[in-house]
């Protein structure tokens, strides 16, 4: 009976489903007709329409932002832009005398002779040496500046003396003695990065314009980078967009009478570029911050911004057919682009040319100046090369946020860095410049590193120099490895950092593979306290937020970890997954438990924790670990790549599956209850650091790996009689 009961009750409680569904669905179905007939209504009104009209409209005239309203501008503005697209014209190259200047640099100077020395230096050691550089001596009357200038009248440079006719005339006169196609005008008291002079070549020469120039950086008493904005008359009728060093023909200066002679208190650069702009100058931009503004105090600058409503009264009465400023005629002037054949041809020219060298000449193709494991590799591979009497070319081919790049500590090893995407917008364009880079700079080898458009230039370059010997280093099972194994025919030398890729590596033709460790600058990375125990026990992230580096496992640690007053953990770094990490942190409630610091000094992070933690899924062989042991920090790691050659159980620290979120949070809690056994890994960590893992081997062995290379090459070429 209770059996009947129950089905009976079930029975019952179908039915009162099916019919609170049967509702539902009938509340749908009345809710769908009244959609449809206020859609019918819609699509039938004068608004809908015209809104469909518009569309079509939109799509016949090319316009893809969805933002653009409906209106006759919009239209005007897309008419415009379809009319002014043309087809890229070719031009020959315009040959230049070898035996003159390609480019004039002038320096006006009155009273700056304690600053004059540092620009002649910054001009001296352009990368490009094909250039002329004239002193404009404008009336000094500072008596070390007269000294300085007869100190220089015997040394590479110019001198021209004129009484007191203010800057605009000084420009003009060293303009006018100018032998060059192109000129530079740098104040006295400023200076260029070295390879500022040769990127705006390039842009000049190869795409025709008439002005290039870069951002600037300010040096002295500030260092704030100024980015430029893109030469054109609307940009310039309201505001300087340019840098007062541009590089621009001089035939353009004789075209539109040179600088005006009347604005002497500033502004007579933002005149003259609108000039220029306005004659139908074509200008271009390196993006990046080449030109040093020295601050020093008050300047003509400062002259010229509390005179400002003055001086923009007089560019607008001397150009008042452009004011008031329209920006629509941008849309009605065409914009026509030039590539020139053999754009690179005066450039090449001697004396622009380096000299053959016996040492490795290395050019080096990388992704991006990263705060990585792989750019620290090639930053200490360089330092190598050049303290072994060699020299490296460095091309990037990606860009990163600023927050993520190391591209000065590159620089401070080197200045002939080239970073793609900054110099050439248009990336068809990139093969030429790296061909000329090879050419200029007589380069022997090629160290390719993670550069997707490298390897896929690789073809090329070697059907061009097949004397270059590349070597590519590996340092994870990932899609380079593939990239690796497409263009393994053209691979001199493969090196792999830890033994575990060698297995990976065993079926794929692979020609003269080595193993090169890398290593970690053990006195730069030196404790001031070892094994220093701390209540709360610090536990330290180091790496990029990325899915390789285990972040959920990272969480999932940190999270079981909640009841352990004792432990404090601090993440440093940045990575697609960096917000999705915070936003988890918060949720979970862990904000007072994890500190989330962004890009750090790894010597200063490594100084702050007492224990590293890495839950990577895979890995090669990580600087942040071979920093922390150099540092004196044991490390808590998952046991993969090459971190078992690092790693030995109980000696430096300890080593978990991946993923194995129990054995971590155990080894955490066993070195953080332990200061003895914390203190014997921490000084094991340091010991093994100092005698296995310092990075002088290495440096040494990748030298000797290039001057093999390159060893290689001039027998060949000494057999085939070259």
């Amino acid at each position: 009976m209770g059996s009947q009961n129950q089905k009976f009750s079930q029975l019952t409680d179908l039915r009162q489903q099916l019919s609170r569904k049967e509702g539902e669905r009938q509340l749908l179905e009345y809710q769908l007709r009244q959609s449809r007939q206020r859609i019918a209504a819609m699509e039938s009104s004068t608004f809908w329409q015209l809104r469909s009209h518009w569309f079509r409209v939109r799509e016949g005239l090319g316009i893809k932002d969805e933002a653009i309203p409906f209106s006759f501008k919009a239209i005007l503005y897309a008419l415009a832009e379809r009319w002014q697209r043309s087809q890229i014209t070719q031009l020959p190259s315009e040959p230049w005398p070898v035996d003159k200047p390609l480019v004039s640099v002038i320096i006006p100077c009155f009273n700056y002779g304690r600053f004059l020395p540092d620009a002649v230096a910054s001009i001296q050691a352009q990368s490009f040496k094909n250039f002329e550089t004239i002193i404009v001596n404008d009336g000094s009357t500072d008596l070390e500046t007269l000294e300085v200038l007869a100190e220089l009248e015997n040394g590479p440079v110019e001198i021209i003396h004129q009484s007191n006719r203010k800057l605009p005339a000084a420009r003009n006169t060293g303009i006018r003695a100018a032998q060059g196609r192109y000129i530079c005008c740098l104040d006295a008291d400023d200076c260029l990065e070295p390879t500022y002079l040769e990127k705006c070549l390039v842009l000049l020469e190869v795409l025709r314009l008439d002005v290039a120039y870069s951002w600037q950086r300010e040096f002295g008493y500030g260092d704030m980078v100024i980015p430029t904005s893109k030469f054109c008359l609307e940009t310039l009728l309201e505001h300087n967009c340019c840098i007062v060093p541009a590089v621009f023909r001089k035939e353009i200066w004789q075209k539109v009478n040179g600088y005006d002679e009347h604005m002497v208190i500033g502004y007579e650069d933002w005149e003259y570029w609108l000039r220029l702009a306005r004659a139908g100058g074509k200008g271009g931009e390196v993006q990046e911050p080449l030109f040093l503004y020295r601050k020093h105090g008050p300047s003509m600058i400062d002259d010229a911004q509390a005179k400002h409503h003055e001086l923009i009264d007089y560019i607008q009465a001397k150009h008042r057919d452009l004011y008031p400023a329209k920006p629509w005629r941008a849309f009605l002037r065409k914009k026509q682009e030039y590539r020139v054949q053999s754009g690179y041809a005066n450039l090449l020219a001697a004396p622009a040319i380096a000299e053959p060298s016996a040492q490795p000449q290395v050019l080096f193709l990388l992704p991006y100046f990263a705060v990585g494991g792989a750019e620290a590799v090639a930053r200490q591979v360089l330092q190598g090369l050049i303290e072994g009497g060699g020299s490296g070319t460095l091309v990037t081919t990606e860009t990163l946020s600023d927050a993520d790049n190391s591209a000065d500590q590159f620089a401070a090893l080197t200045s002939d860095i080239h970073p793609l995407p900054r110099i050439l917008a248009d990336s068809s364009l990139w093969l030429e410049y790296v061909t000329y880079l090879i050419r200029s700079r007589n380069l022997n080898a090629i160290y390719l590193a993670g550069s997707t458009w490298g390897y896929d230039a690789l073809p090329s370059l070697k059907q061009m120099f097949p004397e270059l010997r590349v070597i590519n280093p590996i340092y994870l099972v990932d899609g380079h490895t593939q990239r690796h194994q497409e263009y393994a025919e053209l691979i001199d030398y493969t090196v792999i950092e830890n033994r575990s890729l060698a297995a990976t590596l065993d079926n794929r033709t692979t020609q003269n593979l080595r193993l090169i460790a890398n290593g970690v600058d053990t006195d730069y990375f030196y404790p001031q306290s070892l094994g220093s125990w701390s209540d709360p026990f610090v536990v330290g992230f180091l790496g990029r937020f990325v899915e390789q580096k285990g972040i959920e496992t990272l969480l999932a640690i940190t999270e079981a970890c909640r009841d352990e007053s004792r432990l404090q953990f601090v993440f440093a770094g940045d990575g697609e997954l960096k917000s999705l990490v915070e936003q988890k942190i918060n949720r979970l409630g862990l904000a007072d438990r994890v500190k989330l610091l962004g890009v750090v000094e790894p010597r200063e992070f490594l100084a702050s924790i007492q224990l590293l933690l890495l839950p990577s899924q895979w890995e090669g062989r990580p600087n942040a670990v071979l920093e922390s042991l150099a540092m004196g920090v044991p490390v808590v790691a998952s046991a993969v790549g090459g971190l078992p050659e690092l790693i030995q159980e109980g000696q430096q620290g300890f080593l978990c599956q991946p993923g194995d979120v129990v054995s971590f949070v155990k080894r955490l809690k066993q070195v953080c209850d332990n200061p003895t056994l914390y203190r014997q890994l921490a000084n094991k960590a340091r010991a093994h650091a100092c005698h296995a893992l310092d990075v002088t081997q290495m440096r040494s062995q990748y030298l000797d790996l290039f001057r093999e290379a390159i060893a290689i090459n001039s027998l060949e070429n000494r057999l085939v009689g070259k």
